[in-house]
């Protein structure tokens, strides 16, 4: 792209995609400009603007696809299959048309634990199948950092592999079979076969025969020199695994499929390996005063035969520190001494007997205690399957941690995944440190140590152009290094940009040959074309590293004080954990929901990018202005993006200014202001209940609310009066001269309750029973005024108004505050907007704690009544911003109950739908609806008891037929009972 605003579709793809529906596809085609910007870039440094994006939905779909591309006319149009969107070095960028097969073709369609395999889609993701199969007992081996997002037809395109290749190997060593089709809609079934199978393929003829002869006839006669000059390397990536499709006296063509990035066929399906589930497992944590020693002792660690070895860098290590996930982590690398730790080795075993195991790991420490040869300063054993957990995911976390780093220069991807022989990797990785050290770059490491492969992210600023100048330059020095050592420049990531580095590696004969087998699948260059190599009688030439169309290029157009304001948006790095498959997971709801990688953080600060860079080119395309509307308003405003993104891109808060600047110039919905003014209005219809519940529940009104504001469901108001709460005996109203008078240790057992509209007004009943609750517990709440906190502007953009609103309540926190007392809210949404959008209107906001913060620390003060009497399943459901923004919320709500005797359950369960007033407008009812039965339905039929903290919550459980209490609402009931029986 250029200064200008986005170019619409190519006639020419147009009249393609058109073609297509007529011919029978009955996937999605789209050339809008938000999807094709959504799918322009991925986890590297490029940008490419494809035409268009088709989403099949079977492989009837694929088939009737490339059949039409397969017509004379249509011979120019270009695709780029796509897996996951997490590739590093643009292997699936593309300007034609991509074809994504991750929103619809996720099935499983056969599962043979009898004969050990399994058939998928190309579009599962891993995390997704292994979570099928682990019932069973099995797995599917190879393990990516981004498990929960890669697909299974992605990992077979680069060939992926991850922890555990030293065992388990790459994704090829466990592909039985697979179905592909070629550019012209031919069907091929690819498979091990002896001599005697190929010779019978080779004699029936026809398309699928010659390809078959092609490539039997090339390995016989370049056997020699493939076996001369291939890597033998357990990481290797040459494009086309020559090596390989001869193995063990069998003929299989899909070796060349795995690894080829898509640049021959199109896999439509895939025959994998079950492998069985290791049962017991246990780990290590080495720590180490410098990464050189902690790369010197993986090789004497390689020796004790453990499953795997994967190195972390301090800079990692540091980074974690700011993360959810240090809270999990920090106790096992070093607690207090953890600045100390320069580098951490994590050494896996596992076995099928524990007993044996146990002999191991433990033969393991006595030589790790004694052995002088050992560099390490110490460790931290685990069998525990959380603890286990948490290390490998500080691990996987890596990529985004570094994207976070602060300054304009940020680790990038480009030279992450070089490969030597692991006894080398120690001298190569300190020339690779000199290297950057004598351009004084920053940089970030860990990796596969016992496979010799180790990422490592330089830090540049690819807005500068010197920086983009000095990433070339480091590219070729990093590849002339690697030759030194044996190795190559593509140890798991695959080629992309990078493929103009081959014929260095296997020398011009074999590059030749590539071409060739490149002309015989794609003569007419139509499957990711500049990727590995071109055919021959073509004239497009490959990618380059330093191709043009870097993010970076595009950024620079924006002026670095304007980046400054939306740092986390144009931070973005594209490592997808937003695509996270896990429905329990928080982020991101309304991606879960649709699909739709538009509507996603990633996909949302992709176009907010764009966005910024059309309006300071004063050139703002008003039609994709309105696409970027249509992605942020389907936001749910869940703040999950805000802590688990390793960006922490935080889309609501720059939703809500998009909202401000996009609707200076147009109108905005009545629903909008109605929204926006919900707490003022529950304040007000409280006084006048007995009128408007009865004219809000007729059928005209509710046709009305459907009709000209796009509302349903709305909720009845109670008749609040603040007298209403204080009547309750041990409540106390707000009054400045009493609290003035409480000695301190009479403060001791005080707490003021900040009010919200939405439980007060929305929900009395409720109000009243938490301060009951708290009452019976021996404290004396003391109520603060109803005041509207402006959380509804914020969500709709009404960011003047906000500020205002948040400067007049922080104003009146301040002056509550000076009493010493703490200031507890009811409503957890609320709660937090006081420690995060308000601090940035006013950073003396005081602090105001939730009440599980609260309770959790002033029980412990105090005799509690016991109620483990209570025998019911009960399972708490926290609100999602609850979790986002306070990650140890579940845990604080089990010390809450453990204290009072009894045992709770906090299944996982993400965001239930209605998020406010989300849930309530009609256009989002179905995206609610489905987010519910996903993440909600199963964990609240299962129990005996429902307990949901937001009211947002307890309002959607109800509209599905089930109850749902506040947790004290519930403690109130139980400590009800338990005076009536006393």
């Amino acid at each position: 792209m250029s200064d200008s605003a986005i170019a619409v579709t190519n006639t020419h793809y147009l009249d393609f995609l058109q073609a297509l529906e007529q011919a029978g596809f009955t996937g999605e085609v789209s050339p809008d400009k938000a999807t094709r910007l959504s799918l322009a870039t991925d986890n590297s440094i490029y940008q490419v603007m494809p035409q268009g994006a088709v989403f099949p939905k079977h492989q009837a779909d694929l088939l009737c696809l490339f059949k039409l591309a397969g017509e004379q006319r249509f011979q120019t149009i270009q695709f780029a299959p796509r897996g996951g969107g997490t590739g590093t070095n643009g292997q699936s960028l593309n300007s034609g048309l991509v074809v994504d097969c991750s929103r619809h073709m996720r099935d499983i369609i056969e599962l043979n634990i009898e004969q050990g395999y399994v058939r998928v889609q190309p579009g599962i993701i891993r995390d997704q199948l292994n979570d099928a199969l682990r019932p069973h007992g099995f797995f599917f081996a190879p393990t990516l950092s981004t498990s929960n997002r890669a697909t299974l037809g992605g990992m077979c395109s680069t060939d992926a592999c991850g922890q555990g290749s030293r065992i388990y190997g790459r994704t090829s060593n466990h592909v039985l079979g697979m179905q592909i089709i070629l550019a012209d809609g031919e069907q091929l079934q690819c498979q091990p076969m002896d001599a005697a199978e190929l010779d019978n393929i080779i004699a029936q003829g026809g398309r699928s025969a010659d390809l078959y002869q092609q490539i039997a006839h090339l390995l016989q006669t370049k056997a020699d020199l493939i076996a001369e000059v291939f890597p033998k390397l357990n990481r290797f990536m040459t494009g086309y695994n020559l090596a390989h499709v001869e193995k063990d006296d069998k003929f299989n063509l899909g070796a060349l499929i795995c690894g080829s990035e898509g640049t021959l066929a199109m896999v439509s399906e895939l025959t994998l390996k079950l492998t069985p589930m290791p049962k017991y497992k246990q780990l290590l944590a080495l720590r180490y005063d410098s990464f050189v020693a902690a790369l010197r002792d993986a090789n004497r660690l390689v020796e004790l035969d453990p499953d795997a070895i994967e190195t972390i860098d301090d800079t990692i290590i540091g980074l974690a520190k700011g993360d959810l996930i240090w809270h999990r982590v920090g106790d096992f690398l070093g607690g207090e001494q953890a600045d100390q730790v320069k580098a951490v080795n994590l050494v896996e075993f596992s076995s099928m007997q524990e007993p044996s195991l146990i002999d191991k790991v433990d033969a393991v420490c006595a030589d790790l205690d004694a052995s002088e040869q050992s560099l390490s300063r110490g460790y931290f054993r685990t069998a525990k399957a959380d603890e286990i957990a948490s290390l490998w995911e500080l691990r996987k976390k890596g990529v985004g941690l570094l994207g976070n780093a602060r300054g304009k220069r940020r680790p990038i991807p480009f030279v992450e995944d070089t490969a030597v022989p692991p006894e080398h990797l120690a001298d190569y990785i300190t020339e690779f440190r000199a290297l950057l050290d004598d351009l004084d770059i920053r940089y970030g490491m860990f990796g596969h140590v016992d496979a010799g492969c180790l990422h490592v992210r330089p830090a540049l600023n690819m807005r500068d152009p010197k920086d983009a100048e000095m990433m070339l330059h480091i590219s070729k020095a990093v590849e002339k290094l690697v030759r030194k050592y044996g190795g190559v420049m593509w140890g798991e990531h695959g080629k992309g940009f990078r493929s103009e580095f081959t014929p260095g590696v296997i020398g011009d004969e074999l590059f030749n040959d590539m071409r060739q087998i490149k002309t015989w699948f794609d003569p007419h260059n139509q499957l990711n074309p500049g990727k590995i190599c071109t055919p021959h009688n073509c004239d497009h030439e490959l990618v380059a590293v330093d191709d043009p169309r870097t993010r970076g290029a595009q950024d620079r157009q924006i002026p670095e004080a304007v980046i400054e304001e939306w740092e986390p948006v144009v931070a973005c790095n594209g490592n997808g954990a937003c695509f996270n498959y896990q429905p329990e997971a928080e982020m991101c709801p309304s991606y879960k929901a649709t699909g739709d990688r538009v509507q996603s953080p990633k996909g949302r600060a992709t176009l907010l990018r764009e966005w910024l860079r059309q309006t300071q080119n004063g050139n703002v395309d008003r039609e994709f202005e309105d696409q970027v509307y249509g992605a942020l308003n389907t936001c749910l405003a869940c703040k999950a993006c805000t802590t688990q993104c390793p960006i922490k891109v935080d889309i609501p808060t720059y939703r809500s200014r998009f909202f401000e600047a996009y609707f200076a110039s147009r109108r905005r919905p009545l629903r909008d202001y109605l929204i926006a003014g919900v707490e003022e209005f529950g304040i007000f219809a409280a006084r006048l209940a007995g009128v408007i519940n009865p004219l809000m529940q007729t059928s005209l009104a509710k046709k009305l609310s459907g009709k000209l504001l796009g509302m349903q469901n709305l909720p009845a108001v109670h008749a609040y009066k603040l007298s209403k709460l204080t009547a309750i005996k041990g409540v106390k109203a707000y009054n400045k001269p009493y609290l003035e008078s409480l000695s301190d240790a009479d403060k001791q057992q005080y707490l003021l309750i900040v009010q919200d509209a939405f439980t007060s007004c929305f929900d009395l009943p409720t109000m009243q029973a938490i301060l009951q609750a708290l009452v019976g517990l021996g404290f004396t709440p003391v109520v603060l005024p109803l005041q509207v906190s402006g959380k509804a502007r914020h969500v709709k953009g009404f960011t003047q108004s906000f500020d205002s609103k948040a400067q007049q309540q922080s104003q009146r926190l301040q002056e509550a505050s000076q009493f010493g007392l703490p200031l507890v809210a009811v409503d957890p949404s609320v709660g937090l907007i006081y420690r995060d959008e308000y601090k940035v209107v006013s950073a003396a906001t005081p602090m105001v704690l939730l009440l599980q913060e609260w309770l959790a620390e002033a029980l412990q003060t105090t005799t509690c009544p016991d109620l483990s009497k209570v025998s019911a399943k009960i399972s708490l459901l926290a609100h999602c911003s609850e979790k986002s923004m306070l990650p140890n919320t579940n845990q604080l709500w089990h010390q809450v109950f453990k204290q009072l005797g009894i045992d709770i359950q906090t299944p996982a369960a993400g965001c239930c739908g209605m998020a406010g007033t989300f849930g309530h407008e009609v256009a989002n009812q179905e995206v609610s609806q489905r987010l519910y039965n996903m993440r909600w339905e199963k964990p609240v039929t299962e129990a005996e008891v429902v307990l949901a903290t937001g009211y947002s919550c307890r309002s959607q459980t109800a509209a599905n037929g089930h109850s749902a209490l506040h947790p004290l609402h519930y403690l109130q009931q139980l400590l009800e009972a338990e005076q009536r029986l006393s």
